[in-house]
């Protein structure tokens, strides 16, 4: 918007409102008297540009950006401690016994731990938040003592650790946030909630997902009540058909608010049990369904499922440039592919099933230095591509050259 406003421009506009009979050659008494001027002008300008580019959610960046969203309550999302699990054993082999709060050393980070889960397992939290706390696999080395302690590996990822929101990310959220509006349980309310809960990438929400039952065919037939009046069970079983029979009888039993809420954690790999537990927990917590004590409005039953992974087995033939080979390339190659796989992945919850393509599979494994042709490509055995289920995500498998 200010291109022009240059310190020469601003020079020229000046000395155009000068007298003709004065000096204005640069090195003049009127020059240099308007020259200082004219130079914090051109700086004033240039801030000016800054100013309008921090003004609008588009270009602005960092705090700026994080102050806007506010405004329509998105606020950027913390990053997040990696929970892992750790196995800790004595030099027997059995479990060792480690006090809440230990503190370990793995990688470049501390873990402590958190809780027990059986006698040699214990979920350790990173005491570094953000994505660093999901990389480190093997020894870990005590840092506080710990009697009879033999051995210690930090293991499996329970709950992933995210690093701080992107701007990027965050000014996504914001522009969604004017394109949808999320309120009171519907699909967009759940997407929003949900994928804020640390751990969780991109989720899927099926409304009335038990649709497939007609509310009229929970209304108890004629004869129903007299059938129970004759079947010999125990009190507290009567108690509860009675109760179901007496809400199918109202008609308050139905099926509208029934929600399956499928989610891909924040790694793009298949959640962990814990995780979709403490999802569930945060949503509608097992035992108060539909009280609305979680996140899920009062009425809605939702139930919390992770993706499934389908593992994809792949072979081919590379020819090679000098010096590469199988040897030096293999990493590269697999890290290509799982690449792929991850942007696949992140697409998921937008499409209703996705498709593992061989053309893909190709294109990404060509891009590695060192190869410079690849044929007889196979996915679980087969030359077709792949099509998943709806609730399905890829999963490399065995990677295998010169089959």
């Amino acid at each position: 918007m200010y291109e022009n406003m240059t310190f020469e421009n601003i020079m020229a506009r000046c000395m155009a409102r000068i007298s003709a009979s004065l000096d204005k050659r640069e090195g003049s008494i009127m020059y240099d008297a308007v020259a200082p001027a004219a130079a914090e002008l051109a700086v004033l300008y240039i801030e000016l540009a800054y100013l309008l580019d921090r003004a609008f959610p588009d270009t602005e960046t960092g705090e700026d950006l994080t102050k806007k969203c506010r405004e329509r309550s998105v606020f950027r999302v913390a990053a997040t401690c990696a929970v892992r699990k750790a196995i800790l054993t004595k030099a027997d082999g059995s479990g060792c016994n480690v006090p809440i709060g230990t503190r370990f050393s793995g990688g470049d980070l501390n873990f402590a731990v958190a809780e027990k889960i059986t006698s040699s397992e214990y979920r350790v939290t990173a005491e570094t938040p953000g994505a660093a706390g999901n990389e480190y696999i093997g020894t870990l080395f005590p840092i506080d003592y710990v009697p009879d302690l033999a051995a210690a590996t930090l293991s499996d990822i329970l709950i992933p650790g995210e690093d701080e929101e992107s701007d990027e990310a965050l000014r996504e959220r914001y522009f969604a946030s004017l394109e949808s509006q999320a309120y009171g349980g519907n699909i967009a309310d759940y997407k929003a909630k949900v994928e804020l809960l640390p751990g969780v990438g991109k989720v899927k929400v099926i409304p009335v997902w038990n649709g497939d039952i007609r509310p009229a065919e929970l209304i108890p037939p004629e004869g129903t009540e007299s059938w129970m009046t004759s079947v010999e069970a125990a009190d507290a079983i009567k108690a509860w058909l009675a109760k179901v029979y007496a809400a199918a009888a109202d008609g308050k039993l139905t099926v509208g608010g029934a929600v399956r809420i499928v989610l891909v954690d924040s790694e793009w790999s298949v959640p962990s049990a814990e995780l979709v537990a403490e999802v569930q927990e945060a949503v509608d917590p097992v035992g108060m369904k539909g009280e609305g004590v979680g996140v899920a409005p009062i009425g809605h039953v939702v139930t919390v499922a992770g993706v499934a992974g389908k593992t994809i087995d792949i072979t081919f033939v590379l020819t090679f440039s000098e010096p590469a080979s199988w040897s030096t390339a293999q990493t590269a190659v697999k890290a290509a592919i799982q690449s792929y796989f991850d942007g696949l992945t992140q697409t998921w919850a937008d499409n209703d099933s996705l498709i593992v393509r061989v053309s893909q599979i190709e294109t990404a494994i060509l891009n590695v230095e060192g190869i410079i042709d690849i044929q007889g490509t196979t996915i679980n055995g087969g030359t077709a591509n792949i099509p998943l289920a709806a609730e399905e995500i890829p999963v490399l498998g065995e990677v295998t050259n010169g089959a």
